[in-house]
């Protein structure tokens, strides 16, 4: 597995107040780790450039990029994406006070994050290699809207960029986030070059919406629900479900997994709390889905997704350990 990051893709959400645990130092803590782990830098930083708006509209619509170019709306929109007002108008894990940077600034990093994890899959796809990037993986944006703190999918727009530039023929999308990849679903529904697995709570958010039905409702080509009571079958259930994904999409030629951490006992977000997977877990979960793959000869493009406080950056540097290549 190479590592690679981007400088630019990272933001302290404490400059626009939100109060999210979503901890811009992640990846410099899994470097550093790995650093002391090697005794020497093993990740490198992707030369990457700024996909265009026609690049994001490959995936989202012609709107809704707009929009996060205007600066009449970019302000609209990013409080929804981060979900920063209530219904009745207050402030919710948002201080104004403390926002010291324009939301257009905000935007500009997840557009940066969208576009490292393109150059990223682009050497991972002609260069047939295994990468990780120490950031990505938006799984909630949709085609005509973000959510769930992202704004652009990241994973859906590489994809079809390779497609439209490269000639990649089918992907898959593993998902292990413990929120439903909702936004990858509904972005691929149509696509049956694009095949998508995730693992997540079967109750919470985002199935505890208050407008369900709704587009986070459309299915995945494989759905694995793990509700309270299934913690030790998790593991049991990916395998089976990444077989289910093999029986019905064969031969992708290139597969994304977005590794999310939050499936973390010890993850800080309220609601991640719904599955507590221990830290050895979670290495067995990265391992069964890397070694899966290894053994079907597919390169994978690997990127982080979720994971908030403290802790989550060890559940990446403890997997990043045992495969990177020295």
């Amino acid at each position: 597995m190479n590592v690679y990051s981007c400088v630019d893709s990272e933001a302290d959400l404490t400059d626009w107040g939100i109060e999210i645990p979503l901890l811009y130092n992640r990846p410099k803590k899994i470097i550093q780790h790995l650093k002391s782990k090697f005794g020497k830098e093993v990740v490198k930083e992707i030369e990457w450039e700024l996909l265009s708006k026609r690049d994001l509209k490959l995936v989202h619509t012609d709107d809704y990029i707009n929009s996060l170019f205007d600066q009449a709306t970019i302000d609209d929109v990013i409080m929804n994406i981060y979900e920063l007002k209530k219904d009745d108008g207050s402030f919710y894990r948002f201080n104004p006070k403390k926002k010291i940077k324009e939301f257009s600034d905000l935007f500009y990093h997840q557009h940066a994050e969208t576009s490292g994890v393109y150059y990223c899959a682009k050497d991972s796809f002609l260069n047939n290699k295994n990468n990780f990037f120490l950031s990505g993986g938006m799984h909630h944006a949709m085609t005509d809207r973000g959510r769930g703190f992202c704004s652009l999918n990241d994973q859906v727009i590489a994809i079809k960029k390779l497609q439209f530039e490269y000639g990649l023929k089918s992907a898959w999308v593993i998902d292990l986030d413990v929120h439903k990849g909702d936004g990858t679903a509904e972005c691929t529904k149509s696509d049956k070059t694009i095949s998508t697995l995730s693992i997540h709570m079967q109750n919470g958010w985002p199935f505890d919406e208050t407008w369900k039905p709704g587009p986070w409702d459309i299915s995945s080509t494989v759905d694995i629900a793990i509700n309270e009571t299934e913690q030790e079958s998790y593991l049991e259930k990916l395998k089976d479900g990444l077989n289910e994904l093999q029986k019905r999409a064969p031969d992708p030629s290139l597969v994304f997994v977005a590794d999310g951490s939050d499936p973390y006992e010890k993850d800080e977000l309220d609601s991640s709390r719904l599955i507590k997977l221990t830290k050895q877990q979670m290495l067995e979960r990265d391992l069964l889905v890397y070694n899966f793959l290894k053994e079907l000869n597919v390169p994978q493009q690997w990127v982080m997704a979720g994971g908030y406080g403290e802790f989550s950056w060890e559940i990446y540097a403890q997997f990043l350990e045992r495969v990177i290549e020295i």
